[in-house]
């Protein structure tokens, strides 16, 4: 059996490998990392570096029962409209209140959810 020849990488006349290189290309174009996190963010991405949490305001349980259905209907507006379950628990509140004519509450909810 005949030896095979070794292969050697470096070899100058080896012009199977002489197309590749470790040097990067000149032609790269430099990313524009301020348009990329602006594209992520309008995307739905959040960052991941330590102190760039999104302060969220809904922050006290408030567990109550409901009927069973409820659960369901509660979860279909949501589902629809795009909305979280704490969204619409407001928005109810407020429904409530300009209904009932209460002028004073109406006021004291726009002074908490201002404060977000």
């Amino acid at each position: 059996m005949a030896e095979r020849k070794p292969l050697i990488v470096n070899d100058k006349g080896n012009s199977e490998f002489n197309q590749f290189t470790t040097k990067p290309a000149d032609n790269k174009k430099s990313l524009n990392v301020n348009l990329i996190n602006k594209i992520a963010k309008n995307h739905g991405f959040t960052s991941r570096e330590p102190g760039a949490k999104i302060e969220n305001p809904y922050t006290t349980p408030m567990g109550f029962r409901t009927r069973e259905e409820m659960k369901e209907l509660i979860d279909d507006i949501c589902y629809y409209k795009k909305l979280k379950k704490q969204v619409l628990f407001e928005q109810a509140i407020l429904a409530f209140l300009k209904q009932e004519k209460m002028t004073d509450l109406i006021e004291k909810y726009r002074i908490i959810v201002d404060d977000d």
